[in-house]
């Protein structure tokens, strides 16, 4: 009797050894990926040797699967973006045993704007002296002047600078005097250079 009451106690501790929970772990095939402003869709290979879970803080994205078990892929669908500044998203993996047991891992994507160009103040009038105008111009590519039109005499106007690559500059347009007696305007069209139907139009008008 003696020697059964001496392995019982053996055999819980080897049970016990048995069920311990193991760490878990938990890691994805990629760490980061970018995309433009209209979005995306790409898989996403996950290595775990527990549950795991997907959460991502934007609502707009979807994740399919959005768990599993153990090793697996999970789908991420990024939808268009309309914002003017860069879309920051963050995907986490998370794998767990237990309420105080996590691991964790995630896919960082950077989602381009929506291609703009704009002014602050698109329509300027300056007297019939030799003089300027100076436009704030805000874009996210770069940008050139497309064409040049005038309404009345044509005269010598300055554009600087005439390219330019991204962000918020300064366009300095000078005047001639106008001695024609009469009001002159001159409508210039900037557009992106990588997306040339995206443009933005600076009106003058000079008087007489």
């Amino acid at each position: 009797m003696k020697k059964y009451l001496t392995v019982l106690p053996l055999l819980a501790v080897a049970l016990l050894s048995c069920t311990k929970e193991v760490s878990p772990e938990i890691s994805t095939d990629i760490f980061s990926r970018q995309t433009d402003s209209q979005g995306c869709e790409f898989s996403v290979k996950i290595r775990s040797n527990a549950p795991w879970v997907a959460e991502c803080s934007n609502s707009e994205v979807t994740i399919s699967p959005t768990g599993g078990i153990g090793n697996g892929e999970a789908v991420i669908k990024v939808p268009q973006y309309l914002g003017r500044a860069t879309n920051m998203i963050r995907v986490i993996f998370k794998a767990h045993n237990g309420e105080n047991s996590v691991s964790s891992s995630f896919v960082a994507i950077t989602q381009e704007s929506l291609p703009f160009l704009y002014c602050d103040d698109s329509e300027q009038t300056v007297s019939s002296d030799a003089t300027f105008a100076i436009f704030s111009v805000n874009s996210n590519f770069e940008w050139s002047v497309k064409e040049t039109s005038f309404s009345g005499d044509d005269f010598d106007l300055r554009i600087e600078p005439s390219v330019w690559q991204q962000n918020r500059v300064e366009v300095l347009c000078t005047f001639p005097e106008n001695l024609t007696g009469k009001e002159r305007r001159a409508d210039i069209v900037l557009a992106l250079t990588d997306y040339p139907a995206v443009t933005t139009t600076l009106k003058l008008v000079q008087q007489k």
